[in-house]
Parts: C-alpha cells; structure tokens; sequence
C-alpha cells in the first residue's frame, strides 16, 4: 500500500505537467495556423487573377511581402522542432547570429545524411510551402530517408565529378544562396591524417562553389584542426567578403572540430595547387679529400697518412 501512495501523491503533478504542455502545443498551434489562413487568403486571390504574376510584381506587392515577413521563423522556434540528430542544433547557433536561411532561398546541403541540416534549412527557408519558392538540395554518401521539403540525392560520392554534375543539374538551372558542409570521412583516430582528409573535403567544396552559388552567397562547412587551417582561411578570405572560424557551444569537448564561415562570396575562383612530387637526389661518389686544403692540414701528410 505504501508504494501505490507513493505513485498516487504525484499523479496530480503529472496531471498539471500534461496540462501546461497541451496548453502550450494548443497556442503553438493556433499561432500557427493563423500564419497559415492569412497565407491561404494571399494564395486564391492570385488563382483568381489570369496568368501568371512576374517576380517583380510579386516583389513589388506589399501584402506578398509582408506574408513572408510574417512567415520568416524565428531560432527559438525552430530549436522545437524535431531533428534526427543533434548536430542540427550547431547550425542553428550559426543561423541566430549571422541569419544565413531566410525564405525563398535556394540551399545545397552536402553531407546531409541523417538529415537534419537539411531538416534546419527546410524549415527556415519554408521550403515545404511551394508560395515561396525556396529549393533545398542534400547529398550524401550514405542512404538518406526522405524529407518532406527537400530533394534528396544519396549513395553519391562528392568527390566524384560525375556527381557534382548530377547536382548541378538539379538545380535547374538555379544559383544557391548558401552551401552547407558537414561531410566528414570515416575518423581512424589519427588526428593528422583525420584532419587532411577533412581539408580535401574542404577544398573540393571550395572549388565546388562557383559552380553552383551565386553573388553575396554564404558557405557553412565542417573542419578539424590541423596544419592546413590557416591556408584554408587564407583561401576562404580570398573568395569571400569574409571569413570566419565558428566554434558552436553545442560542439561536444574536448573536439577539435570547428566550422568555417563564409560570407558575401565575391565571385572569385580558387585556382588549382600546383603540386608537383619531389625529386629524387642522386649522389655521385666523390673524393672523400676533396678541398683539404680548407681544413688546414699540413700540405706534407700524405693522403695515406691521413688514413
């Protein structure tokens, strides 16, 4: 009996705490759908008009606008949500401090698998809502489970150029406003050799990038610490207005793993290393007396007394 009191005082408390949530998931959804019947309003008056609006006037016209501003998503709103994995919560500490997604933008998340980058830059950029235009592309190695808002390209190999110019063209013939990167290779626990592996992913991303962004785009992407950093800033700088070292607090410690940012991107190329293998060196047997004179031995030893 007294075990079963002992459940029984705090099933009020279970009550109140269930209550509070429900209450709170109730406004959510309200909130919610208000946005939405105010968005569903804007929509049938434009299926009413003949033909199609220009995006000029789309732009021009204040109600289209401020449906978006209204739609935009707030970081808190978004920590709410559910993602497959918690490295979602890295890239919305970039997004609440530099504003990277807004809606209608075109995205490219490389390294998407399981999910939730793409998951963070669906919602942000409203890409589940046709209205805005927004595009969000992820690729990965791995197989990735669909989602809703997103074009999803698994079981390719970024290195591969054949796969780089599957996701150029399904872009169609669009120009991302931010690429993202958390491609990492498979960790041996060798930190050098780990990090040069991540610094190749690095620069096939940076060469990837006049390829498929536009001007004033931004760049997300995943990197360990190791000799090569400072060249990669280095490079960074070069292509973009400005570049910047990320260190998320949601990153587990101790981690040597870092993000860099880029933003503005001027429309700079990254030219090619020009990396050539060294020479080999061939040494010819030579008199082992050679210059003695320079050593100050007297001029009356003779070589075999030296010896």
């Amino acid at each position: 009996m007294g075990r079963f009191g002992y459940f029984v005082k705090r099933i009020p408390y279970k009550k109140i705490a269930l209550q509070k949530w429900a209450k709170h998931q109730d406004a959510e959804f309200w909130r919610k759908a208000k946005v939405e019947e105010k968005l569903a309003q804007y929509r049938d008056t434009d299926e009413e008009e003949e033909g199609q609006v220009e995006e000029t006037e789309k732009e021009e016209d204040g109600e289209y606008l401020e449906a978006i501003k209204e739609a935009e998503v707030d970081t808190e709103e978004l920590r709410k949500e559910t993602y497959r994995c918690r490295s979602a919560y890295k890239l919305l500490e970039i997004h609440d401090k530099y504003k990277l997604f807004k809606p209608g933008q075109t995205v490219v998340d490389l390294g998407c698998c399981p999910g939730s980058w793409t998951q963070v830059a669906v919602n942000a950029t409203r890409a589940k809502y046709e209205k805005f235009g927004s595009f969000v592309l992820g690729m990965d190695l791995q197989k990735t489970y669909p989602i809703k808002g997103a074009k999803i390209m698994d079981k390719m190999d970024f290195l591969d150029p054949s796969s780089q110019k599957l996701i150029k063209q399904a872009l169609k013939g669009r120009k991302a406003d931010v690429l993202t990167s958390d491609m990492a290779p498979n960790t041996t626990g060798i930190r050098d050799k780990d990090h040069m592996q991540v610094a190749e992913l690095c620069y096939s991303t940076l060469k990837f990038v006049p390829r498929v962004c536009k001007l004033g785009s931004s760049l997300v992407m995943k990197a360990f610490d190791g000799v090569e950093c400072k060249q990669i800033i280095k490079d960074l700088r070069f292509m973009y207005e400005k570049g910047i070292v990320v260190h998320p607090k949601a990153t587990r410690q101790p981690s040597s793993e870092f993000f860099y940012l880029g933003l503005k991107y001027r429309g700079n190329k990254l030219e090619p290393k020009q990396q050539s293998e060294p020479e080999e060196e061939f040494f010819e047997p030579s008199d082992p007396f050679e210059g003695i004179e320079d050593c100050n031995v007297p001029s009356s030893l003779s070589s075999d007394e030296l010896m």
